[in-house]
């Protein structure tokens, strides 16, 4: 884990996703903030993935 949080190149990105993310659980926005986690995640598995694999990422 501490490898892939290394190679993020953009954490002011990463900050507006998990802030996105918070204000939708704080507003008790369940579908908005479902919506905003699976795409956070899925995003970052595909980086993950490129970088593993050397492949190009989203």
């Amino acid at each position: 884990m501490r490898w892939l949080f290394q190679q993020i190149d953009d954490p002011h990105s990463v900050w507006e996703e998990h802030r996105a993310l918070y204000e939708a659980i704080a507003a008790s926005d369940a579908e908005a903030a479902a919506r905003l986690a699976l795409a956070h995640v899925r995003h970052y598995r595909a980086v993950a993935l490129g970088l593993l694999f050397d492949e190009p990422g989203p």
